[in-house]
């Protein structure tokens, strides 16, 4: 082994330990944008976010424990905040296009729904929507504002969605055209 360090020190000595980093990606607003976890003298995780990757700073104290839970915490975390005001936006721009609005919207996890219409009239978003698109949450928005209008597979419902979204692709062809 000696021989061999001494001649190529790029060979690596396989009775230490060795580091292994992994690589997460998280998605948010149809970008993947990779998750970077560090371990600081810290005593709440902390996240970070730009436009190519996801900082999570966590406590010392974590490295030993299993970060798995926390990651996930930390990431639903995450969800909420970004559709705090990413579906807020949404709703408003969506109201002005159509011209009317439901009667409220609710944030709130919920298993295998991005978006349910409760009976009062009221929109529920799942805040994991925000793993996709502005536009797969704008058109998924749009159709739950058509559902508080009409029944799901009435005529009118059906009429009131294709100009709803004829209206959209308008407006957003409108603003690339600017762009």
């Amino acid at each position: 082994m000696n021989i061999l360090k001494q001649k190529n020190n790029n060979i690596i000595d396989l009775t230490k330990p060795v580091e292994i980093k992994t690589y997460l990606t998280v998605s948010v607003l149809g970008k993947s944008l990779n998750l970077n976890i560090n371990f600081k003298n810290i005593n709440v995780p902390e996240l970070d976010m730009n436009e190519k990757e996801v900082n999570l700073f966590l406590p010392v104290r974590y490295k030993k424990i299993g970060t798995v839970e926390i990651v996930s915490e930390a990431i639903k975390k995450m969800y909420s905040e970004i559709a705090e005001i990413e579906i807020a936006n949404s709703m408003e721009k969506i109201r002005v296009m159509l011209g009317f609005a439901p009667e409220d919207y609710a944030i709130k996890r919920m298993p295998d729904t991005f978006i349910k219409n409760a009976r009062n009239k009221t929109i529920i978003i799942n805040p994991d929507i925000t793993k996709y698109s502005r536009k797969i949450i704008e058109t998924s928005l749009i159709q739950a504002f058509c559902k508080t209008k009409h029944k799901e597979n009435s005529k009118e419902y059906k009429a009131l969605l294709k100009n709803a979204i004829e209206k959209y692709e308008n407006y957003e062809y409108r603003i690339i055209k600017v762009s």
